[in-house]
């Protein structure tokens, strides 16, 4: 499913006015009788309907749906919130159409009037918001702030028009919005919509058909959600052997952290690695011999203390795969080593953890990166030290500043947080699945393991995040079928790993 921008449905809206002939007026038309379609067929047993409206384009929709409604048989009120001057002409045109048709219409244009008039809204069945649509930026303030939070206090169902006035479509983000039971949005979801507070107050959130053809919404390069039909996961035949799943190297653990390491390696092998082998400071060799009973375990060639790396790059050249950083830790040990793995090996690569932090203290190392078949796998934190950018400045807009890096460093990211976003030069895709049992310290090298076994099991570097962030999180929210998510543990997730 696609994704737009605010400014990508603006193209849209102009390319297929332009190409078809079709004035603005009958979009508006056509964007407002499916919404008043969608309330007749969901909502036939309600009456009282009260629709919130501004002067904008938006108010427009919200006049149009009002008409219809009105026809249908439900008991309208409308409420224009703002002044006529500012109608365009074809929201002028459909206010006339509920003047003439006689609804009930109550202007405000302060405070003390829509205290007054609010009643209808309070006590009605569903309450249409169409105050603000996507272009909407900044925060409410004044009439406006106190009518949203008047909505935001009725008992009906709450519809928004494409999308809850108050929240940003680009960024998903706001101070205060509508809180929507259901969102009828036009033509396609928003980035807004699954970004920042979207996926938390859009409620159900439905497509409404305005015209514009599906072959054009390809040409803007939209951002995909990330579904079941967009998931690729490894073929597996009964006529193969373990080596028809791929060789993987892990590079993995410190002495306080070889949790992460047997994680990343005991995921890799639920996942369907044929052969892993992890490869760790010689000093942990008996833990890992203990407790990875499944997966090899080698200690890293050393000469005089520092890695041999030379032997290294010439053993790894025989795996298809390569996962580095879980529990590593940051040190000049594991810099050569991964500094040697950007030069000389041509396999792909996973980066995770403090493969990241290497890079960031040492951002030379983002220019080994250019164009190859290396997945960096950071979290939020971890980001705001690659991109050098506050955390601030990355949740008021990821995606942007995501798609900066992405193509300032030609580079393949997958960005994770509640809803991950994986980036490349191309393509853009959101994962909105999965819950609040990944937040927890651990999550983050059991994803890393399964995505560095789907690469290995031959599936494209940018596939597999995308698949491994999507199994990871529909197994999250299957584990919620049996327990609470605070009970959820990586270990669990591992366990759980495409059980039926």
């Amino acid at each position: 499913m696609t994704l737009l921008t605010p400014e990508q449905m603006y193209r849209l809206d102009k390319r297929t006015m332009d190409d078809f002939g079709i004035p603005s007026r009958v979009l508006m038309e056509t964007a407002g009788k499916g919404c008043a379609d969608y309330i007749k067929e969901n909502y036939a047993s309600t009456n009282e309907v009260a629709l919130v409206c501004s002067s904008g384009n938006n108010g427009g929709d919200g006049f149009v749906i009002a008409r219809w409604l009105d026809k249908y048989g439900f008991d309208c009120t409308v409420y224009l919130v703002g002044t006529k001057e500012k109608f365009s002409a074809e929201t002028r045109a459909n206010y006339d159409l509920i003047e003439k048709l006689g609804l009930k219409i109550h202007e405000i244009d302060e405070e003390d009037v829509w205290k007054q008039k609010r009643l209808a809204l309070l006590t009605a069945d569903i309450v249409v918001d169409s105050i603000f649509g996507i272009g909407f930026k900044g925060e409410l303030k004044g009439l406006m702030k106190v009518v949203v939070e008047s909505i935001n206090r009725t008992k009906g169902t709450v519809i928004s028009v494409d999308i809850p006035s108050g929240l940003n479509a680009l960024t998903g983000n706001s101070s205060l919005c509508v809180k929507a039971d259901v969102t009828l949005t036009m033509a396609s979801l928003k980035i807004g919509h699954v970004l920042g507070k979207g996926r938390c107050v859009c409620g159900e959130t439905e497509v409404v058909p305005i015209g514009i053809p599906d072959s054009y919404f390809g040409k803007e390069n939209p951002a995909l959600l990330i579904e079941k039909e967009n998931v690729t996961l490894p073929d597996r035949t009964r006529h193969t052997h373990k080596g028809s799943y791929g060789r993987v190297a892990v590079i993995a653990g410190s002495e306080g952290y070889t949790g992460a390491a047997i994680m990343a390696c005991q995921s890799a092998l639920r996942s369907g690695s044929g052969l892993i082998t992890l490869f760790h400071r010689k000093e942990l060799s008996t833990i890992f011999e203990l407790k990875l009973t499944e997966v090899m375990t080698k200690a890293i060639p050393e000469v005089d203390g520092e890695p041999d790396v030379y032997e290294f790059i010439s053993i790894l050249k025989n795996y298809d795969v390569i996962l580095f950083g879980p529990g590593i830790g940051v040190s000049d040990y594991t810099l050569m080593i991964l500094e040697e793995l950007l030069l000389k090996i041509e396999k792909p690569i996973v980066i995770d953890a403090d493969g990241l932090n290497l890079i960031s203290a040492n951002p030379h190392l983002l220019t080994q990166i250019a164009f190859k078949d290396v997945l960096l796998t950071p979290h939020v934190g971890e980001f705001s030290r690659l991109a050098k950018v506050s955390i601030n400045e990355i949740k008021k807009n990821r995606l942007e500043v995501l798609k900066s890096f992405t193509n300032n460093y030609k580079a393949k990211v997958l960005l994770k947080d509640s809803i991950s976003i994986y980036s490349d030069m191309d393509s853009t895709f959101i994962n909105t699945r999965g819950n609040d049992g990944l937040a927890t310290g651990g999550s983050g090298d059991v994803l890393s393991g399964i995505i560095t076994s789907f690469i290995g099991q031959k599936i494209q570097l940018g596939k597999a995040a995308i698949a491994g962030s999507y199994l990871l999180g529909v197994t999250a929210e299957n584990l919620n079928q049996g327990k609470e998510t605070n009970a959820i543990t990586p270990t669990d997730i591992i366990k759980s790993l495409f059980l039926k």
